[in-house]
């Protein structure tokens, strides 16, 4: 059985401190409290290396790529296109409740998927009927997800509609999902850009048609 070396311990009655100074210990280690501790049983703890919380690299946040400038998004190869706005209001009042493609018609796409992206890059959700839209509703709650901005990832096929042939595409943009103001009744929070209203399109906006936007929407946005 191996031996204590009297020279590399102190007598067993004489008691070592620990100091809780930040600066008397070796970074990243957790600290013993200033405590009297027999040398008997400091001579069996081990210490490992360890990181302090702030020794640990933050994580990258979430890139969404927004465009510089908000824009909708428009689709057509022959005949009637379709257009997906980049705003939409889900609190149920039958205006712009839902974020959907908008044409003359259903038969813009063969197929049709959008994914839907929230700021910290959890997927939301994934349909893939983009007439019949996203209400905003998170289906684990049955509550709407909280205003703000979202990123959307899209592929399909369009439809060349025997004319010319089909085109597949994919892409990605972000989209503004407005909530009710919390202090003023019958008004949507605005963002804390403003500026960027002045690119936001809702469906009530649209001409299906030409897929131009001539009008102005009913929806009112306040700071």
């Amino acid at each position: 059985m191996a031996k204590e070396n009297p020279k590399a311990l102190p007598p067993k009655n004489q008691h070592i401190f620990v100091s809780s100074d930040r600066s008397a210990r070796k970074p990243g280690c957790h600290v013993l409290m200033k405590a009297a501790i027999p040398t008997t049983i400091l001579a069996l703890l081990v210490f490992a290396d360890c990181n302090r919380p702030d020794d640990v690299p933050a994580p990258t946040p979430y890139n969404m790529q927004c465009p510089t400038t908000p824009t909708y998004l428009s689709f057509q190869t022959w005949g009637p296109g379709a257009a997906l706005p980049n705003g939409f209001t889900p609190n149920g009042d039958g205006k712009n409740d839902k974020l959907r493609l908008i044409s003359t018609d259903s038969l813009t796409f063969k197929s049709f998927t959008l994914n839907l992206i929230d700021s910290s890059g959890k997927q939301l959700i994934s349909i893939t009927d983009g007439y019949r839209g996203w209400d905003g509703i998170n289906p684990s709650t049955g509550k709407t997800y909280p205003g703000g901005v979202y990123r959307i990832e899209y592929n399909g096929v369009i439809n060349g509609r025997g004319t010319v042939p089909d085109t597949s595409i994919a892409g990605s943009n972000c989209i503004w999902l407005f909530s009710p103001h919390p202090t003023m009744p019958g008004c949507l929070k605005a963002p804390a850009d403003l500026s960027v209203l002045n690119y936001i399109r809702f469906e009530d906006q649209f001409d299906p048609a030409t897929l131009f936007t001539p009008f102005t929407t009913a929806e009112n946005i306040c700071p």
